[in-house]
């Protein structure tokens, strides 16, 4: 999905984008709140911001669905 159609989606189809990327709601709602984005640079570097406040157990949340490396 390209940031034009992701910032005009609709709220539910927004989030079903983010959340395969790291299932904290909270991150997810912010995200998609958040939104219009100029780019997915803005995106991405919003992302990263909100995910440096994440705490132990968001973090758990995040990895929860990936396989272990």
């Amino acid at each position: 999905m390209d940031i034009e159609t992701f910032n005009a989606a609709a709220w539910l189809d927004a989030d079903a984008v983010l959340r395969p990327c790291a299932a904290v709601d909270r991150w997810i709602d912010e995200l998609v709140d958040d939104r219009p984005y100029p780019d997915v640079e803005t995106l991405l570097g919003h992302a990263a911001t909100l995910a440096a406040a994440w705490t132990a157990t968001d973090l758990d949340a995040a990895l929860a669905d990936h396989p272990r490396i």
